[in-house]
């Protein structure tokens, strides 16, 4: 019930935000943690990747790290138009391209070679199909195109969120940057980038429980129970 209460306070932070500036935005943001790895990844010479979670307000934190830079950001297609439009106006607004699911592989590549800045959430499970990794102690099947992407082009990773206080504003929490092993084998190195990020995300998720908004099954075998 915690959750579906965050959930609902994010919807309304979201359509709040349409309206804001950049100002307004950064007042409502009182802490960052972590700050000098975000340094770190906003310093690099190469693309790099954003991953959040279903987890506190990701539009606010899409938002903070597109101050600067374009970022581009994978998006769930709605079968409404209009709804599709208005998300995307929204997030234009925050200097935010979006990307739909279906054709995100090709354009996520052609951002990280031209030295772009990527973004998507990496904790959407595929119960049945996909690589394992461990989260929270247990297996779970999660795409790991994020790390294939990394790997494949050597791009650092950076895993963060954001969290919304009782007083409406928000702390940053932002991890240390990951970095592909590129003296390891693809497969390998995909595999050890893709649990660093699950364990990354565990560790976020861990600061607010109640602002994880997975209304999916993440565990097949707890159904089962």
């Amino acid at each position: 019930m915690e959750s579906v209460i965050a959930y609902t306070e994010h919807l309304v932070d979201f359509l709040r935000s349409y309206r804001m500036n950049t100002d307004e935005l950064l007042r409502q943001t009182t802490f960052v943690d972590g700050f000098k790895h975000y340094i770190e990844f906003q310093n690099r010479s190469r693309g790099g990747i954003l991953i959040t979670a279903h987890f506190g307000n990701w539009e606010v934190s899409g938002g903070l790290v597109s101050l600067d830079n374009r970022t581009y950001a994978v998006a769930e297609t709605f079968g409404s138009r209009s709804v599709n439009a208005f998300l995307r106006n929204v997030r234009a607004r925050k200097n935010i391209q979006s990307i739909q699911v279906g054709n995100a592989g090709r354009e996520l590549l052609d951002t990280l070679k031209r030295g772009g800045i990527t973004a998507l959430l990496g904790d959407r499970p595929t119960p049945g199909k996909g690589p394992k990794v461990d989260f929270f102690g247990r297996p779970a099947q999660i795409p790991d195109s994020a790390a294939r992407l990394a790997v494949r082009t050597n791009s650092p990773v950076l895993v963060g969120g954001v969290v919304r206080k009782t007083d409406g504003t928000y702390t940053v929490h932002v991890m240390p940057v990951i970095y592909p092993n590129s003296d390891r084998p693809t497969k390998e190195a995909v595999a050890e980038t893709m649990q660093r990020i699950m364990w990354d995300i565990e560790s976020l998720i861990r600061k607010a429980p109640q602002q994880w908004y997975m209304f999916r099954q993440m565990w097949p075998e707890a159904g089962k129970a």
